[in-house]
This record gives C-alpha cells, sequence and structure tokens, in this order.
C-alpha cells in the first residue's frame, strides 16, 4: 500500500516544533477547529504527535511537562450580536447594516467563530450557524 500525500500534516509536522493549541494549528492550515483536531488526533495515531494536555499537542518526541492552553475569559459582544444575526445566512455587509460595527471587527469575529466550527460559509456566499446535530 502507498502512502497518499498529506499537504496539511506535512505543514502541521512542520510547525508543532513545540507546544501548540488546536486553534493555532487551525489557523495555520486555514480550517476550522474540529478539522485540525482530527487531523492531530490521526498524527497522534500513527505516532507522528502527542496530545499533552487539554487541547494541547507536540511532537511525539515531546518530553516536557502537560500543558493546558486556556481559553480567553473574556467575552466578545459582538460575537453574541452577531450570533443573534446569524440564524439565516447573512453578508459581512449585511450584518454591517444589522450591527452598525466595523467591516474590518465582523470579519475577524466571523473567522475566530469559522475557526470555531461555529458558523459555515465564507464571504461570497454569506455566514450561517452551524446547526447542532444531535
Amino acid at each position: 500500500m502507498v502512502a497518499r500525500a498529506s499537504p496539511i500534516r506535512d505543514k502541521i509536522a512542520e510547525y508543532r516544533s513545540v507546544p501548540r493549541a488546536a486553534r493555532e494549528v487551525a489557523e495555520l492550515i486555514d480550517r476550522p477547529v474540529p478539522v485540525a483536531t482530527g487531523h492531530l488526533a490521526a498524527m497522534c495515531r500513527l505516532g507522528l504527535a502527542k496530545r499533552i494536555g487539554a487541547n494541547a499537542y507536540a511532537a511525539a518526541s515531546y518530553e516536557g511537562p502537560p500543558i493546558e492552553f486556556k481559553r480567553s475569559g473574556r467575552k466578545n459582544p459582538l460575537r453574541r450580536e452577531l450570533r443573534l444575526h446569524l440564524s439565516s445566512r447573512s453578508s459581512v455587509i449585511g450584518l454591517r447594516c444589522k450591527t452598525g460595527a466595523p467591516m474590518a471587527e465582523i470579519r475577524n469575529v466571523l473567522r475566530q467563530m469559522w475557526l470555531s466550527g461555529a458558523v459555515i460559509g465564507d464571504d461570497n456566499s454569506g455566514y450561517i450557524l452551524k446547526e447542532k446535530t444531535a
């Protein structure tokens, strides 16, 4: 059996020389956090990486202490407001009209929501909250 090419895992492998949070890896590969953790879990199963704490991953050769990357305790009021408007697909311009917030801030919050897996979509098709599956 021939091993298939995995450019995403190659990129992750270059980046995990020091412990990283799953969110950092997601930003590196420009994918949502659940996709990044899926790749990281597969790399752990293959012996290419190791989970060293809640939300923390490193190279398989890492021998340091367990690490836990904490989530920010701050609540973003714009994120809360955007969630109210994202029950239907909305563009950045539409969200600007509804909230009055600067477009750069809206894009930043949408990117963080996209990386965390809370929303799906893009600037062309608009954004919408990802439905919870039971």
